[in-house]
Formats: C-alpha cells, structure tokens, sequence
C-alpha cells in the first residue's frame, strides 16, 4: 500500500511539472508609480514599465509571447518590478507618457528604483532582443549610466503639449507652440525639448538635427527617431533631386547612431529608394544597393526593382544590370510569377525578343497565374505576350510587379 501510494505521488508530481504549475509565474506590480519607486528601493531592483493600450496588436503579441517566456520572466522577477499602464485610462500612463514624449507603443521604460531613465524603447521584441535589452540596461545602471530626463512626472508643461497626452481636447496653433520656445532660455532643455518633438517648426527642427549627437546622448535615440526621420527624408528627397550622392551618404552616416540595428534595417532602404526616386539617378540607386545591401531579402530587393525596370526602359546599360540580377536568382533563388513577369520585361526592352517570348511560355507552363499573385494574371500575361510579338512593347502600360511579403512585427 506504501509502495502504490508513493507511485501515485510521485506520478502526480509529474504532472504537476508537466502542466506547468511549478512553473515561475510573471510577477506584475499593482499599485501607483511613486509606490512602485518605493518597492524598487526596497528590493534594490530596477523598473521595467510597459506603456501600452487595448486594442494595440504589437502590445498583445508581446502579453503573448514574450513575457510569458520562461527566459524573460527570469530576468524580470530577478532583477526588475514590472509595471504596466494604460496610456489611455491611467493617469500614471499619461504622466509617464507626457514625460517622455511617447508616441509608439507598447514603450518600455527602464528605470533605476528611484525613477532615473535608464533607456527606452518601442514596439515588439522579440525573445531574445528583449531579454538583450534587460540585460543592457542592467549593465546601464550598474555604470551609473542614466538620461537626462528628471524623476519628477508633476514639472510644469506648457498647456498645448499636455492637452496630447492629458486628453484635453483642446487644439492649439503652431504660433503657440513657437511664441513658447522663443522664451525658452534653453529650448534644449527637458520640456522644451519634448514640445519641439511634438511640432513641426523648421528652425527646431533643425535646432534638434544640428545637436544630434548631444541630444542622443543626453536623451537617447528612440525618442529622437520620428523628428531624424521627418528631417532626413526631406533633407534626402533634396539630395536626390539634385544628385547629391555625397550628402546621402554624409546623412545616412550622422543619422546611423538615432536607429537601432532593427528599425535601421526598415529605414535605411526607404531613404535609399527615397533618394531615387526623387532625382531619377538609376546608376546611383544600383552602387546604393551594392554597397548598403540593404534588403533582407530577394522578395523585397525583386519589389524595389519593379518600377526601377518601367523607368529605365531605355537605359541598356540599367536594363543589363537588372537582367544579370535575375538571370543569377532565376538560376539560384526560389522565384514566382512577378519575377519572371519582371524577367521577360527586361528582356523585351533589351529586344531580346526570343529570350522574352521564352520567359513568357514558362510562365505560362508553370502555370504562375492570378492563384500565385493577382497582380500577373492570365490577362497581364497575354498582354504582355502580345507586345512582344507585334514589337510595340516600349507602348505597353506593364503592371508594377510586386510580390506580397508577409508581415511580421519581429
């Protein structure tokens, strides 16, 4: 009876185990902000605080799968009180908000237990990015390296920038915004600084561009990034009117340090098709290309050449270029319809009207239609069959073909 009796418990042990009830549980603190100071300092830990709201997809992915993760509730309940507010229906959400001039969500905020700003970032991480950023900022704090921002989330903001994340409804002119700073003894400084964030004023703007790299690291770079990027696609669109390849390229490096390796891999093709487009200059944007390699895939470098093909339907040594591109993925890389629809374009245009016609016919043959991308239908095909074999191909109005890339918040 023993022996059956310490069978079953053990058994249930492992069940137990199995089911995950042993399993160490997030610990998430409820109370006020300056409560939450006050247990940090208590427990020597730091503060994590995630800024979020309901309804916000990359917030409930990481309620979903980061936190939960075993590796993450580690680091946090050994090291940090987690602490988590509404941005919209908790007033330490707003103040905390107002404070640092949050915009993207979820925001995390790393605080040492005395409220000082260790760093801060928005949007999903991944596992193994957000268990890196805990970490750094544990390594942070331990250097005593903290932002310039105060502890105070009560300091007096002008009316206009409150009402935005107060939620007073109230509207206000820029010439408010501007009659403000220009009292400002140091518009650099915490408060001012926030509301030029929250303008659109060229002389702070460029007050804010001018002292980069001062206020990177009197602030840090995720709450610089949506003025860079405002200021640096105006600034690029300029350059590539005018075929100022040097001045891209003396911007893209200033401007590196507001990006993390992440958001400068979503940016960094934007400013370089952004360039392009702008000035037209198809031989730059291919040395670009060459020497940023700033895709991360064939699908998303193939879709940045699809309108590149249209416009340099003239250009042979462009169209040569581009035609070696998709000779060497045809060959090499898997392919689908746009590609081989982009393919036979090219070949058309150089009056490789064989090698034309013989993309078209595998296409065709492989059965790469409207089920694979709507966009290179049986119609579209045909169309474009059509205008090679009568030679009026230059005439043709050819789709833009793009292939759909899933989306993911990693």
């Amino acid at each position: 009876m023993k022996t059956y009796t310490s069978k079953i418990y053990i058994l249930l042990i492992l069940i137990l185990f199995g089911t995950g009830s042993f399993a160490q549980q997030l610990q998430i603190f409820k109370g006020s902000f300056e409560q939450l100071k006050a247990q940090a300092q208590k427990e020597n830990k730091l503060i994590l605080i995630d800024l979020y709201f309901e309804g916000c997809m990359p917030c409930k992915q990481m309620d979903n799968e980061v936190f939960p993760d075993p590796k993450i509730v580690s680091l946090l309940n050994k090291g940090y009180l987690l602490f988590k507010t509404d941005v919209f229906k908790e007033i330490d959400g707003k103040l905390l908000s107002r404070k640092y001039s949050v915009s993207g969500f979820p925001t995390f905020l790393l605080l040492d237990a005395t409220g000082k700003l260790i760093t801060m970032e928005s949007g999903f991480y991944a596992v193994d990015r957000f268990a890196a950023l805990l970490e750094t900022a544990k390594e942070q704090a331990s250097k005593g390296l903290f932002r310039a921002f105060d502890t105070d989330l009560n300091k007096s903001y002008p009316d206009f920038y409150s009402a935005r994340y107060m939620m007073t409804g109230q509207k206000f002119e820029s010439s408010v915004v501007k009659e403000y700073l220009d009292k400002q003894s140091d518009p650099l400084s915490e408060v001012p600084f926030v509301c030029i964030l929250n303008s659109n004023i060229s002389h702070y703007n460029q007050l804010v561009y001018n002292h980069l790299p001062e206020l990177l690291e009197r602030y840090g770079a995720s709450i610089l990034q949506n003025k860079v990027t405002s200021i640096a696609k105006a600034n690029i669109a300029g350059f590539g009117k005018n075929n100022q390849k040097d001045s891209l390229l003396a911007t893209l490096d200033y401007i590196r340090p507001a990006y993390n390796e992440r958001l400068w891999s979503v940016y960094l093709p934007i400013f370089i098709t952004d360039y392009y487009k702008n000035g037209g200059n198809a031989t730059d944007y291919l040395k670009l290309i060459a020497q940023f390699k700033p895709f991360t895939s064939w699908d998303a470098e193939s879709n940045a050449y699809a309108q590149l093909i249209i416009d340099q339907k003239q250009h042979t040594d462009i169209l040569n270029a581009l035609e070696l591109k998709y000779r060497t993925a045809l060959t090499n890389t898997k392919t689908n319809a746009a590609d081989q629809y982009k393919y036979s374009l090219i070949k058309a245009y150089l009056g490789h009207k064989e090698a034309a016609m013989d993309q078209i016919l595998k296409l065709k043959k492989n059965q790469m239609n409207a089920e694979e991308n709507p966009l290179i239908s049986a119609q579209v095909i045909a169309e474009l069959e059509n205008a090679i074999k009568s030679n009026t191909v230059m005439a043709l109005k050819p789709v833009n073909a793009l292939t759909t890339i899933p989306y993911s918040l990693n």
